[in-house]
Parts: structure tokens; sequence; C-alpha cells
């Protein structure tokens, strides 16, 4: 219905890295490495020194084959910004997501203008008209929908307006459960530019809890549903037993 499957499986990056510690953190990579899953987001804003330091333990530990992602949650201004984009650079990060307030269209393409990180942005956006703005003043290089904010429809659409601008496109996965991963699964088949899907392996554990046919993610990527509909099926017992 979508228009057919680009790729199957879908190459997806671990998101996250929660753990309280720099070593913490390079341990949790290496054990997602030995299962096969060299693409990771490091969640952090924690100061420009301390995300460098981290991606760089990241680095060290992984080598240069590992493709690493910062998520810096909103909490850089420009200049800060501009000053870790440019340490990112020589550590070979790939991804620089939402560093500047969601709002400051204008200090992005700033920053994407100063660096040669891509820029991503998107969580916070609900329809092509809002992308456009980003897309038209070239304030993001990767764009980050979710499918549970869009829709699947108007995330297609989004997809489409990116592509006529040469941008890549990484469905970004927050805390739907089921449903809304496997719409994400099935976008992520169907566009010509994907970039990567994202995966939050707590998310899609306790998704799996409530699913009688569960949702597969192994080696670095998902696996596209088989059925017809999303490929999916509710355990209505279980989902019972939750409310009673």
């Amino acid at each position: 219905l979508l228009g057919g499957s680009h790729r199957n499986p879908i190459p997806c990056y671990v998101s996250g890295l929660p753990k309280p510690t720099d070593e913490g953190r390079v341990a949790l990579a290496e054990t997602w490495a030995e299962r096969g899953f060299h693409r990771l987001k490091l969640a952090a804003g924690f100061g420009v020194k301390q995300d460098e330091r981290t991606l760089r333990a990241l680095r060290d530990a992984l080598g240069p084959e590992a493709t690493l992602l910062l998520d810096a949650h909103w909490v850089y201004g420009l200049d800060e910004a501009i000053a870790l984009g440019r340490r990112l650079e020589d550590l070979d990060v790939a991804v620089f997501e939402a560093p500047m307030n969601p709002e400051d269209v204008r200090g992005h393409g700033r920053l994407a203008d100063s660096i040669a990180v891509p820029v991503a942005i998107g969580e916070t956006e609900r329809t092509r008209y809002q992308f456009l703005r980003w897309l038209e003043r070239g304030a993001a290089d990767l764009l980050q929908p979710d499918v549970g904010r869009t829709g699947i429809t108007e995330l297609m659409k989004i997809a489409a307006m990116a592509e006529a601008f040469n941008v890549p496109v990484a469905p970004h996965q927050s805390v739907g459960l089921g449903p809304c991963i496997a719409a994400s699964i099935h976008v992520a088949a169907a566009i010509p530019n994907l970039y990567l899907l994202e995966y939050q392996p707590p998310v899609v554990e306790l998704a799996n809890e409530l699913l009688s046919t569960p949702i597969d993610c192994a080696d670095g990527a998902f696996h596209l549903p088989g059925v017809p509909g999303l490929g999916i099926e509710m355990d209505e017992r279980r989902l019972a037993d939750m409310q009673a």
C-alpha cells in the first residue's frame, strides 16, 4: 500500500547508551557491537567537553568502523554547538541531533553552514509544512519525523519532500509501542531516502511483552513482518491482565 519495499531488513542504530559513566557507556556499546549492532547513538548534552570525552572513549573502544551519532537534547547555544560540532568532525561522528532550541531554524541554519557533521532535527515537528522551512533554509541535513506524531501518510509526504532537497530521513522512535514501532518499520522500508531507523531497546522489549507476534530486531536491523497490515498482533489477554 505504501508503494513497495526498498529494503528488508531495515538498518537501524541503537539509541541511548543509558549508563551514568563513560566506562559504562563503552561497556554497553561493546556489548551491542558483539551482537552485531555497530551503529550507536549517545544520548548526551552534558557539556561540550564531556560530550567530546564520551564520544572519544567510544571511538577509541569501537574503532573507525563504528557509526557514532550524538543526540544533544536541544541544550546548546549556537557558539557551543559550533564548537562541539567541530570536535565531532575530528571524531568522525555521523550525526549531530537536536543541538539547539528546536524553534531556532535560523540558528540551525548557521550551525549547518559552519560544521561538516550533518545536523539532524525532526521529533518536534508534525507536518510537511513545518519541515519545509527547515529544508528551505538548509537548516537540517537529516530529518527525523516520528510516525507516532505525523502519522504514516504525512511521514511518507515528508520523506518525498525531503528527497527533492536531497535530504535523507531517519524516522524517530520515542515511547510508542507495538503499532507505532511496526508502522515505523514499514515506512522505513518504503521510503527511498532512508538513512537509518532508530532502535530503542527498552521500548521494543516492553512492546513485545504486549504482542503475540513480536517485533524482530537483530544483527543491526529490523526485519519487516511478512503478514498483512502492520504485521503484529496484540496479546489481548496480556492487555486485559494489565488493566485488571
